[in-house]
């Protein structure tokens, strides 16, 4: 209203020209005319603008609110923010929109109602509603063109059905023709708190620019506007907002919006709704998207190489404080007021986002860190597993398992939680101590950042005890041992094999599980020896067999309880080349190993350089002697080498679990293991042992036999990889005495190729079988000068294999089952109580052992109350003054009291006589020259030194064969003999020697070499067409029976005696009572002797005959080739008969 001099009035809403009298021409109000009204609250106004009488009103008003924001912010781009009634509403609108936008995470508090513009057409129909429907078709005929309603199909409501609903029916807000969204005038308040944007809450008095909102809903609206057509147009004061709010963004924003083109809103996902889910939201025709599920822009999204499930989790701190307040949650920066839980039970993609509500992954410390913490009786092996506890901890407090969830592994190579190059230097995991016995546990986990913070730090006490509250975490003890072996990352093209060991003792029962750095769980294969023992408190004996590779393993124990584990694995192939030779001998087993053709020595374990079992562990269970034990029980010493408790050679003795199937797949130190403690410590509940493996035919025993190699194989494996040498270039070489039948010597070689692909490589030319008695040889002529017409004789528990060669050249190779077991076994079928060596010193030792406090237990279990095995009994004899810790105890030296023994001498002369009488014969059978070296190997060559001095043993070698020859030897060629002072490696290195320069003899040229006496004379040999007969016995040839059984029996028998008469005739040699003056044998009991060895001569002829007969049975065989002398079957009863006479007639 304007006013003139002469009183006159003129009613206008805004300030005009020069007022004028009378009436007037007035023109339509524009644009600028509106702008000119005054309002009498201006933009402060507090109460929303209602006035405007048209149903569509509300339009206008949000459409003007975002040009009024938009003229002040173009005076002062600060004017973006202000408290004005404008600012509100544009608040408001863009809530509405971000509802829109975020549908998903808001959908079960809102839902969206559709009004179609075609259901005027159903008012119509309507009886009341028809002025309804013609004053709404009016309104969109007439504001058309100012509010785009020629475009109009529908408007979109958003309906509040959530809590604090005030109404049945909620409409607070929807979308606008002319703004895309606007909020109703309604007082929202009550229900502000349920629908949050991060730290901004809808409709509340805190007006919110779009700048300071979610940057991801700002590229939402900024896209949308590039996307419709004429969008300048049609929402122009939308439009201009945008344009100016963008100068507030920061560089980089303002680059991401710059690269937005109109294809980007495609980027976006349909908003659908209904029933079905199957309708979609549209402004003016153009469809309105939403946020994708899951697309979520945050400084909180871990940074992870192994995740790879789908949406990248957030990591979310705890509560308290401000340390993240500069890093961007969801839609704003982090306040530190978020609720975030401890733990969240729901899995992981079921998960809504603390404050901000949207469903999404997210993760906090329950995910990474287990409520309780173990901590072992001794520390941790650094050098062998990960320990992340303070460097400044004692050593002795280091001894805490990982308390790392499974889940963390979803997202952390064991690498990455090692290294520490990622976290600015910092440790991602560390342990320290705190007051009262617990620990600090703090992790870091390595988030998108903001170039400055890029890492979430949880920390967490546990303190003693089981009880979890308040976010602290339990700490309890637990016993047990663990061991892995080998500690190191097989390449792909090798196939792992890995012996994990547990002994686990006392409360909460703990169960082993493998994994790889992607999460795939590593199969294993548990087998259990012995269970634990709560009323003894004693250990369990368990092992899991992991064929595959891993990366570390979760302990799962009792009550849920969980623990990691990270190995320190071995990494590296290299390139050195290992030749090993196994001489797996009936008593004892030795290996030898080369590296690049340097020279051999005996397999060894170093400390700190190739351990094969590495354990979990540092020190010595001092109070728990039970695990300590279990591992050297079941596995490995942690030290093998000469001079050592454990070394090589040792007894060929298996070590099997006792309640073993051998009808079932047996695992190499799982199932069963080599004996290393076999004669130096009880055999523990739960095993049992096996001492005869080489010889022994049966369907088990060969299981057996494999069973024992295939840990040699191991051990040979561990040793090159643990040592950077390379399995293709892996050589093994073993041996085989040529008395052995064909059957058996080709279910050995299959075993040893077999075995050899399995564990070292395809390459199974790299498989050397060398005969025992060449091995040697090769020994001895390149390593300790042997010359022309050279003897060796290698002398083993079962078998001895002789080699002859004249000027270099080999003659003759010869093996029988004839050696250091039929000295001290029981002969045929004698028992350990009657043994004459038993006998002799069982009581002896037994006294000597009490009286120096070595615990007799073993060789009581040894003897098996009376039911034992002889040979195994003088073999323990044996092995106790070769124990470290005894050996310098005088009185149990066992082969220095047979030595000074005058009475059971009779028996090694006859055992080394009867030896040497056959070779003699064989080689003057076949027109060899005598020999003029001999050598002795093998551990059953020991023993030579109880018949005397090198010079009186030479006497009675020579005797031997000058009688046999009938010939002297010439004063200037003298008979040479060598002793080795471990004459069981010579056969090992002599292999090592031949496999590292070929050729070695062929197995044509070694048939073409074998000869034997059949064993009836001095003379006859074996031929070819020769066969044994399994019914009835005798020998056939190519025309029939050659020799009956009977005939065959007295033949031998003859022979035998023949032999025996020689032996003693030699007493008279030198003068008289050689046996007594050169080799201390008891003077005067010699005749005795002679006589008490010519007894039972048939019955063990015959009863060799039927051991043959029985082996025949077995394998099924009607004949067989006669590949071995019967000479030596009476002397294998002989010996046994002649050492118990002796006891029973001279033993003082």
């Amino acid at each position: 209203m304007g006013a003139d001099t002469n009183n006159n009035r003129m009613f206008r809403l805004h300030d005009g020209a020069t007022a004028a009298p009378g009436w007037i021409e007035s023109k339509v109000i524009s644009p600028k005319d509106v702008q000119g009204i005054k309002d009498p609250d201006g933009a402060k106004a507090s109460k929303e603008i209602t006035s405007i009488p048209s149903p569509f009103a509300r339009f206008n008003i949000v459409k003007t609110a975002f040009e009024q924001v938009t003229i002040a912010a173009r005076s002062d781009i600060n004017n973006l923010d202000g408290r004005t009634i404008y600012h509100k509403l544009v608040s408001d609108a863009l809530d509405i929109g971000q509802i829109f936008f975020e549908y998903d995470k808001f959908k079960s508090n809102i839902e969206i109602i559709k009004w179609d513009k075609s259901q005027l057409d159903n008012l119509n129909q309507s009886a009341g509603q028809t002025c309804l429907a013609d004053s709404l078709r009016m309104f969109l005929k007439q504001d058309a063109a100012a509010f785009n309603f020629e475009n109009l199909d529908g408007i979109y409501m958003l309906n509040y059905i959530g809590a604090d609903r005030p109404y049945p029916l909620n409409i607070i807000g929807g979308t606008s023709p002319c703004s895309l969204f606007m909020a109703t005038a309604n007082d929202w308040s009550g229900i502000s708190k349920h629908i949050a944007f991060g730290d901004d809450y809808a409709f509340d008095s805190d007006y919110k620019p779009l700048y300071e909102r979610d940057f991801n809903y700002f590229r939402f609206l900024w896209a949308l506007s590039l996307f419709i057509p004429d969008f300048s147009t049609a929402f122009k004061g939308v439009y201009d907002y945008l344009r100016i709010s963008y100068q507030k963004l920061d560089n980089q924003q303002k680059k991401a919006l710059d690269e937005v083109t109109g294809e980007t809103y495609k980027d976006y996902a349909p908003l659908n709704f209904g029933a079905n889910n199957n309708s979609e939201v549209e402004i003016l025709r153009h469809p309105i998207f939403c946020k994708k599920q899951g697309a979520v822009l945050s400084d909180f999204e871990i940074v992870s190489t192994c995740y790879k499930e789908g949406r990248t989790p957030l990591v979310l701190p705890l509560p308290g404080g401000n340390r993240y307040n500069r890093l961007r949650y969801v839609t704003s920066d982090w306040t530190g007021k978020e609720n975030v839980p401890i733990k969240d039970p729901a899995a992981l993609e079921d998960r809504y986002l603390p404050q901000d509500g949207s469903k999404y992954p997210y993760l906090t410390i329950g995910d990474f860190l287990e409520d309780t913490i173990v901590e072992m009786v001794l520390p941790i092996n650094s050098e062998g597993f990960f320990d992340p506890c303070d460097p400044e901890m004692k050593e002795e407090d280091r001894k805490y398992l990982l308390p790392l969830t499974d889940r963390f592994f979803e997202f952390f190579t064991p690498d990455e939680l090692r290294r520490n190059d990622q976290l600015g230097g910092r440790s991602m995991l560390s342990i320290v101590r705190i007051a009262g016995g617990g620990v600090s546990v703090t992790l870091l986990i390595p988030v998108k950042g903001n170039g400055r913070d890029n890492c979430i730090e949880y920390t967490k006490e546990y303190h003693p005890g089981s009880k979890i509250m308040n976010g602290k975490g339990g700490l309890i003890s637990k016993t047990f041992g663990l061991g892995i072996m080998p500690l190191y990352a097989f390449d792909a093209q090798i196939e792992p094999y890995y012996t994990v060991s547990l002994f686990d003792k006392g409360n909460y029962d703990l169960r082993l599980r493998f994994f790889k750095n992607n999460g795939e769980e590593v199969s294993c294969e548990r087998i259990v020896r012995r269970e634990k023992d709560l009323q003894i408190d004693n250990c369990s004996m368990e092992t899991d067999i992991v064929s595959g590779v891993f990366d570390w393993i979760s302990l799962d124990f009792q009550q849920g309880m969980k623990a990691a584990l990270i190995p320190l694995f071995k990494k590296g192939h290299g390139s050195d080349a290992y030749t090993f030779a196994v001489d797996f001998g009936t008593t004892n087993t030795h290996v030898e190993y080369s590296v690049n053709g340097q020279p051999s020595k005996s397999f060894d374990e170093v400390p700190g350089k190739d351990v094969q079992m590495t354990r979990l562990n540092k020190g010595i269970f001092e109070e728990d002697k039970d695990i300590e034990g279990a591992f050297v029980d079941n596995y490995l010493p942690d030290e093998i080498g000469e001079g050592k408790t454990y070394s090589f050679p040792l007894r060929t003795v298996l070590q099997y679990r006792s309640k073993m199937n051998f009808n079932q797949p047996a695992h190499a130190f799982a199932d069963s293991n080599v004996a290393f403690i076999y004669e130096k410590k009880m055999i523990p509940q739960g095993s049992r042992v096996e001492t005869e493996l080489k010889w022994n035919v049966s369907e088990d025993a060969s299981t057996k036999t494999r069973m024992f190699l295939e840990n040699l194989f191991l051990m040979m494996r561990q040793k090159v990889v643990l040592n950077q040498g390379d399995l293709e270039k892996t050589k093994v070489v073993w041996f085989y005495p040529v008395s052995m039948t064909p059957h058996l010597k080709g279910n050995l070689e299959k075993m040893w190729s077999e075995l050899y692909e399995k564990y070292i490589s395809g390459q199974t030319s790299n498989v050397i079988a060398v005969s025992e008695s060449q091995a040697p040889y090769i020994f001895y002529t390149k390593k300790k000068g042997a010359a022309t017409n050279v003897l060796t004789i290698d002398i083993g528990g079962g078998s001895t294999d002789i080699f002859i060669a004249e000027n270099a050249m080999p003659r003759c190779i010869a093996s029988f089952r004839y050696a250091a077991n039929d000295i001290f076994g029981d002969g045929y079928n004698n028992t350990v109580a009657n043994n004459g060596f038993v006998q002799s010193y069982c009581q002896v030792m037994e006294n000597k052992m009490d009286d120096n406090k070595i615990n007799t237990d073993i060789l009581r279990s040894i003897m098996g109350n009376g039911n034992g095995n002889s040979k195994d009994v003088v073999s323990y004899f044996f092995s106790v003054s070769q124990n470290p810790e005894y050996a310098n105890i005088p009185g149990l030296n066992f082969l220095e009291l047979l030595e000074r023994d005058a009475n059971l001498k009779y028996v090694f002369i006859l055992f080394y006589g009867s030896l040497l009488y056959y070779v003699a014969n064989l080689m003057k059978a076949n027109g060899l020259e005598k020999p003029l070296t001999i050598a002795f190997s093998g551990n059953g060559s020991k023993t030579i030194s109880v018949l005397g001095s090198m010079d009186n043993l030479k006497d009675y070698i020579r005797l031997i064969f000058e009688k046999v020859y009938d010939q002297p030897y010439k004063s200037n060629n003298p008979l040479q003999l060598i002793l080795e002072g471990q004459p069981k490696k010579a056969t090992c290195k002599g292999g090592i020697i031949g496999a590292l320069n070929p050729p070695l003899m062929a197995q044509k040229e070694i048939n073409q070499l074998k000869k034997s006496l059949v064993g009836i004379d001095e003379e006859t040999m074996v031929s070819g067409n020769m066969k044994f007969q399994c019914e009835g016995g005798g020998i056939v040839d190519g025309e029939g029976i050659w020799l009956s059984n009977d005939d065959l029996v007295s033949k031998i028998e003859s022979s035998a005696i023949k032999c025996i008469d020689f032996i003693f005739e030699l007493d008279n040699a030198e003068g008289g009572d050689f046996f007594n003056n050169c080799m201390g044998a008891k003077k005067g009991i010699a005749s005795r002797i002679k006589d008490i060895a010519k007894e039972y001569l048939d019955q063990y002829v015959r009863q060799g005959l039927f051991q043959h007969q029985a082996e025949m049975k077995n394998t099924q065989q009607q004949e067989k080739n006669l590949d071995e002398t019967f000479f030596f079957l009476p002397f294998k009863g002989m010996l046994n008969h002649v050492a118990t006479a002796v006891y029973a007639e001279f033993h003082e």
